[in-house]
């Protein structure tokens, strides 16, 4: 002979409570989860570059940012580059290719002609 036991299943507001605590725990570490992948991606892959002055101005205004990548391995005349400045270590500077090797360039300075004080 078996012996049979009865169980009552009760649904009641805690368990609903719970339910929604257990919503909000997979919720934030879905989250974090995206956030890592972001900051490995940006890490890896880009680098967020802030544009400061006037020097690209057709182009690219002050407080633009970008996002560039480092993976090009041939630039053209015309193409925008990110470098990083001589004199401050880590100062990224945003400029435009003009010329390339064993291209002759007239550089006429636009302050010394127009006498700007």
């Amino acid at each position: 002979m078996r012996r049979i036991d009865e169980y009552w299943v009760i649904f009641d507001q805690e368990e609903k409570t719970n339910f929604l605590v257990g919503l909000g725990f997979d919720l934030a570490a879905a989250i974090k989860g995206a956030v890592i992948l972001v900051f490995l991606v940006f890490a890896l892959c880009f680098r967020v570059v802030g544009v400061e002055g006037p020097s690209m101005q057709e182009t690219l205004h002050d407080q633009d940012w970008l996002a560039v990548t480092g993976m090009a391995t041939h630039y053209d005349r015309g193409d925008i580059v990110v470098i990083t400045q001589p004199w401050e270590r880590g100062v990224p500077i945003i400029k435009r290719i003009i010329a390339k090797g064993g291209d002759t360039i007239d550089v006429k300075h636009w302050e010394y002609q127009h006498r700007i004080y």
